[in-house]
């Protein structure tokens, strides 16, 4: 990947968010010993721009029972502190808006303002719901959100 930024003319600022690990339940899997090639989409020759440790069925089932109970946990979680989450998540990805663009340009093969507006519509989707549950919090603290929701369509 690194190769491919190089040859746009780019450099990576925080090379770190090009980690080959796979996590699950927010900790580094282990390796085992297989990889996938990443391969650039707009090359006519299948050229490997980076390469990523392949999980095992154990661990895919591990990661989805993980995501599970995260989800579980984030259901239950004070609608402010959900807020404070969005707007930290907000600001990483503005602060690596640039390296996220790189990214995303060179392993989905799109060009690069396709890429930044990606990047902006995730930034604008975590600002939009850590503000909506700010505005709404009066309705939401003190109320803990089941996992069942009610969706009601009301024209107007």
């Amino acid at each position: 990947m690194e190769a491919l930024l190089k040859s746009f003319g780019h450099k990576l600022a925080r090379p770190s968010l090009l980690s080959k690990a796979s996590l699950i339940g927010g900790k580094e899997a282990a390796v085992s010993g297989k990889s996938i090639n990443i391969v650039d989409p707009g090359s006519k020759d299948g050229r490997v721009i980076a390469t990523v440790a392949e999980c095992t069925d154990s661990q895919v089932n591990e990661a989805v029972a993980a995501a599970k109970k995260a989800l579980d946990d984030w259901s239950t979680t004070d609608p402010m502190i959900r807020s404070e989450v969005f707007e930290q998540a907000e600001e990483l990805v503005r602060q690596n808006r640039k390296d996220l663009s790189l990214i995303i340009a060179a392993e989905g093969g799109k060009v690069l303002r396709e890429a930044e507006a990606e990047v902006d519509n995730v930034i604008g989707t975590f600002e939009h719901y850590s503000k909506y549950l700010c505005d709404n919090a009066g309705k939401l603290v003190g109320e803990r959100l089941s996992k069942h929701r009610e969706v009601r369509w009301m024209p107007l």
